[in-house]
């Protein structure tokens, strides 16, 4: 989810709606934003939590995290996603290996039930 007063700012950087997804087909979930992508399969989600809001200057658009090595895909302030990894992922575009991502979504609720359905189903 985009969020519309910000469209203006994300735009000229390159990001936009149709440059943004996250999707889950059943075994590998995968994010993209602009340029930056990652995949990993869903058998390597350690966790998954629902997190904001946000500052608008520590989350919009590409962002990495010193402390804890993650990964900020970010559109609006509202809310997202933290997906955190069992093991580090490949990223495109990024030069170290990722221990999470958090992505905002226009439906996190949606995003976190889906991916914690899959995490049952692993562990099963």
């Amino acid at each position: 989810m985009y969020a519309a007063r910000w469209r203006p700012v994300l735009s000229l950087v390159g990001l936009g709606p149709r440059r943004s997804s996250v999707t889950l087909d059943g075994h590998t979930f995968r994010a993209r934003l602009g340029w930056c992508t990652l995949r990993t399969p869903l058998t390597n989600i350690a966790s998954v939590q629902r997190t904001g809001p946000y500052r608008p200057w520590r989350v919009f658009g590409i962002r990495g995290s010193l402390t804890d090595r993650g990964l900020t895909m970010g559109t609006n302030t509202d809310a997202g996603i933290c997906v955190a990894f069992t093991t580090p992922v490949r990223a495109r575009w990024v030069p170290w290996r990722p221990t999470s991502v958090t992505v905002t979504v226009a439906d996190p609720d949606s995003l976190l039930r889906s991916l914690a359905g899959a995490d049952r189903k692993r562990s099963r």
